[in-house]
């Protein structure tokens, strides 16, 4: 993910993005053409985002072609260089945390953002949930705000720590890590508790994760849905596994059971046998074919 920030130049705003030439960080300068007389603080953010989001769209598009190039002058197949799941990796290089978190726990998007270091123990394998990250005016200008506010009542819940989210949040705590002693002084130090933050150690903005998940349903021709509605993946998951509608409702933090039924009793297992039938089989297969000795000649 690239990063950057917003700076005034000559009475414009400009966006800064910080990028790597030959393994060297450097710096690129793009006009924003707003003024800074006349030019609200949050209109300005705004033309930041979406640079540096159209910046990373054309470095996505460039290192595609290039790939594709090579891949027809070698006769290959550009798919067998380029695929989905290779992109997916590259590109949620930092936020891949996020969507992991999103899909295992049904977190919803202020509670993802709002998790801390301090609210995961790795000793008692617990990951809490007791703090969310909003957009929120401050001064004039729409920042990130973290409070200990949540929906409801039960909105507040101890979870246990999935290893494989474990993983992904052991590689996230070594790559923070890493930034800080890569950036130094520029490091920012106000978020050091927080997990989704990027590499310049700043929060994410809730409506920059949304609109590079829209983005990548758009990009690849996939149904559409909602960062939000992953939420709602993780429930039916659970449902299918036949996990009890109550253990459901203190999952996902629902306030009552009722609201739980209310937006899950609808689900038909019954048309969804036949895709676990079939899932389940793939898997079996491609166990025996890792069991299957290979004869020698």
């Amino acid at each position: 993910m690239i990063t950057g920030c917003l700076q005034k130049k000559n009475g414009y705003y400009y966006a800064v993005l910080y990028i790597k030439v030959d393994g060297k960080r450097k710096t690129k300068w793009i006009p924003t053409k707003l003024p800074v007389d006349g030019t609200s603080e949050r209109k300005a953010r705004k033309a930041f985002d979406d640079i540096r989001l159209q910046y990373e769209r054309d470095e996505e598009e460039k290192a595609a072609k290039e790939a594709e190039a090579i891949a027809k002058l070698n006769g290959m197949n550009p798919e067998a260089l380029i695929s989905f799941s290779d992109y997916m990796e590259k590109w949620l290089n930092n936020v891949r945390p996020t969507i992991a978190r999103a899909t295992y726990y049904g977190l919803r998007r202020s509670e993802v953002l709002g998790l801390k270091w301090s609210a995961i123990s790795f000793e008692k394998k617990t990951i809490s949930i007791a703090h969310k990250v909003i957009e929120a005016e401050v001064d004039g200008k729409f920042v990130p705000l973290g409070e200990d506010v949540l929906k409801t009542k039960s909105s507040f819940r101890t979870l246990p720590l999935i290893p494989a989210v474990e993983n992904l949040l052991l590689e996230e705590k070594e790559r923070q890590e890493m930034y800080r002693r890569l950036f130094k002084k520029s490091y920012c130090r106000d978020y050091l508790d927080y997990i989704c933050v990027d590499q310049t150690g700043k929060l994410f903005r809730p409506n920059y994760v949304t609109d590079h998940f829209s983005w990548i349903i758009e990009k690849y021709d996939l149904k559409k849905i909602r960062f939000h509605d992953l939420r709602h993946t993780c429930a039916s998951l659970l449902l299918n596994d036949g996990i009890s509608m109550k253990q459901i409702q203190i999952w996902l933090g629902h306030s009552t059971f009722a609201t739980t039924a209310d937006i899950y009793a609808h689900l038909d297992f019954s048309a969804q046998e036949a895709s676990a039938t079939t899932m389940g089989g793939m898997f079996t297969r491609t166990e025996k074919a890792k069991e299957t000795p290979v004869q020698s000649a």
